[in-house]
């Protein structure tokens, strides 16, 4: 079986720390041929160890490379990881050239926002999929592998902290950005973990439900959900 080449979007510390080495380690199945960032310290970071992949700093660079020299597309599939406000950039010239898409949560910023890029990847057959690693770590294996010898658990209760030194320097404080303050950010994470651990054969399809009272306010710089 041919390996698939794919190529990245976003070279942040998610990237390094885990998408890099999920690619690379299994060689058969894939193979890393081109990564984007604004930055360029990120770009020669990444090609420092992989030196045969082609860098860009912005997608109109990378498809225009991707359609050069002969008519086969240079990749397949692309792994997009990027600030939730920077998709919009992104999906949509990637999909409308039928270039399959994994991307981390959030699917998108609004039902709006998902139902234009699901639109787009049915028209061009491009496959668009969400993923959240966190599930997939060391430390949830483990926990599986206990819960395999126990009776099944009827609760949960989790909690789950992200150490960023100053939130307010970022985009996850801003809701405009992040899609929601940080109750939504790491939430997200939390619920994906406990339904991977409550149903992990995948045989029912979990529904979650929000409160209508729940609404983001501004409080120390930061928007805050309540």
């Amino acid at each position: 079986m041919k390996p698939i080449d794919i190529a990245i979007v976003g070279l942040g510390q998610r990237t390094f720390k885990k998408a890099l080495s999920a690619i690379t380690n299994e060689p058969k199945y894939w193979r890393l041929v081109a990564a984007i960032d604004r930055v360029e310290e990120q770009r020669v970071r990444l090609n420092a160890p992989f030196p045969d992949v082609s860098t860009f700093a912005n997608v109109q660079e990378l498809l225009e490379w991707n359609r050069s020299e002969d008519e086969h597309r240079r990749f397949e599939a692309v792994n997009i990881a990027v600030p939730h406000h920077c998709y919009r950039e992104t999906m949509p010239d990637i999909l409308s050239l039928g270039i399959h898409v994994l991307k981390k949560k959030p699917a998108a910023m609004s039902p709006e926002e998902l139902s234009c890029y699901e639109r787009l990847a049915d028209r061009t057959s491009a496959i668009l999929t969400t993923a959240s690693e966190r599930r997939y770590g060391n430390a949830m294996a483990q926990m599986k592998f206990w819960m395999e010898r126990i009776r099944s658990p009827s609760t949960f209760e989790a909690q789950l902290k992200l150490c960023i030194p100053n939130l307010c320097e970022g985009w996850r404080a801003r809701s405009s950005l992040a899609g929601g303050g940080a109750l939504a950010d790491v939430g997200w994470h939390l619920l994906d973990m406990v339904i991977g651990l409550a149903n992990p054969n995948d045989e029912v399809v979990p529904v979650v439900e929000y409160s209508k009272l729940f609404y983001v306010r501004p409080f120390h710089g930061q928007d805050c959900e309540d």
